[in-house]
């Protein structure tokens, strides 16, 4: 594995959900990147986790990577009650497309693209949560999508 090829996964994921945060008028938070502080989290907000990339057994220049995005709405800012699901809906379908990686700190250029895992049973799978806490209106929910990078 390039040595590279975390940062430039972790990058390249990063820019892509930060440009659909800013879409959604939504905080947005890369986790083990991100400072985030309390204060953040009186807002909507998006948090996104990266895993892998992950070595695949069957080649050596093929590689696994989980996405995990945590969605988190104030209901208090809501009019509507359907926007936290509405998100995740938008989320997931971003999830669905093949996603560029690009050598960000090294010249840029495109690295690959990282391909939804056929092979895997949930290629993107929403899980909601509901309201986590009783004494505040917050529901959280998740978007996991596995996909595959060959290079």
């Amino acid at each position: 594995m390039d040595p590279n090829l975390p940062r430039w996964v972790q990058a390249s994921i990063s820019l892509i959900f930060q440009t659909v945060a800013t879409a959604e008028a939504v905080e947005f938070f890369v986790e083990g990147v991100d400072e985030e502080t309390p204060a953040a989290f009186q807002r909507d907000s998006i948090l996104l986790r990266v895993n892998g990339p992950t070595t695949l057994r069957s080649q050596s220049d093929s590689y696994s990577i989980q996405i995990q995005i945590v969605i988190t709405t104030l209901s208090t800012q809501k009019v509507n009650s359907y926007d936290h699901f509405q998100r995740c809906g938008v989320l997931a379908s971003k999830l669905e497309e093949s996603l560029p990686i690009n050598r960000y700190g090294n010249g840029n250029s495109l690295v690959g693209c990282l391909s939804p895992d056929r092979g895997s049973r949930d290629i993107v799978k929403i899980t909601h949560f509901g309201q986590v806490d009783d004494a505040v209106k917050v529901r959280q929910s998740a978007v996991l999508a596995n996909f595959e990078l060959h290079l």
